[in-house]
């Protein structure tokens, strides 16, 4: 969720939805060069946090 919250520049979550998520994974893939896991973790713990 931290990186997230700045990748995003400190905006808060509940403000943002399905276009800035896709915006960091895209961010996770293309920028950080992470593993596909990786990002589907990451998904998964964007989606656990919002439920």
């Amino acid at each position: 969720m931290k990186r997230y919250v700045l990748f995003h520049s400190k905006r808060h979550p509940a403000e943002m939805g399905k276009a800035e998520v896709e915006a960091f994974l895209t961010g996770l893939a293309v920028e950080r060069h992470v593993a596909a896991s990786t990002q589907t973790q990451a998904l998964s713990a964007l989606l656990f946090r919002r439920s």
